[in-house]
C-alpha cells in the first residue's frame, strides 16, 4: 500500500483560483457601496439617548467602564442588558465625533465588509466553490 502523508495537519487547502483577491476587495467594495447612502444620515428614535446620553459620552465613566455598566434602561425592554463591545465602539465613535452621526455610520458600514469578509472566508473554508462563495457573500 501506500503510505499515509503523516506531515499534513489542519483542513484540507482548497485550490485559490487567479482572480480570488480580485473577487474580496470587489465585494468588500459592494458591501460599503451598499450601505454608503446611510453616510449621510441622522440618529434616529433611541439613538441619539442610547448612542450619545447613556452610553458614549454623557456618563462620568472612563472607556473601560463600559465593561462594568450595561445599557440603561430606556423603555424598550424592562431590564437593561449588557453589550460592553459594541458600548465601547459607542464610546470610541463618541470620542472620535462628538456625538456627530457619521463615526458611527462608518464604523457600521466597516462592520458590514467585515461581516461579508468573513462569511466569504467560512464559504471558502468550507470547501464551496469559489464562484458560489463569493456569489453568497455578495448577496449577504
Amino acid at each position: 500500500g501506500q503510505a499515509l502523508d503523516h506531515e499534513a495537519s489542519g483542513p484540507p487547502t482548497v485550490d485559490t483560483p487567479p482572480w480570488w483577491n480580485r473577487a474580496r476587495i470587489a465585494i468588500a467594495l459592494l458591501a460599503a457601496l451598499a450601505y454608503t447612502p446611510s453616510l449621510w444620515n441622522q440618529l434616529l428614535s433611541d439613538d441619539a439617548p442610547v448612542l450619545v446620553q447613556h452610553i458614549a459620552g454623557e456618563s462620568s465613566h472612563p472607556a473601560l467602564d463600559v465593561f462594568k455598566h450595561k445599557y440603561p434602561d430606556i423603555g424598550a425592554t424592562d431590564a437593561p442588558y449588557y453589550r460592553p463591545l459594541t458600548a465601547l465602539s459607542f464610546y470610541l465613535d463618541r470620542a472620535i465625533g462628538g456625538g456627530a452621526p457619521l463615526p458611527y455610520h462608518v464604523t457600521n458600514i466597516l462592520l458590514h465588509i467585515l461581516a461579508t469578509l468573513a462569511l466569504l472566508s467560512v464559504a471558502r473554508r468550507f470547501s464551496l466553490p469559489a464562484a458560489q462563495a463569493a456569489w453568497a457573500a455578495a448577496r449577504r
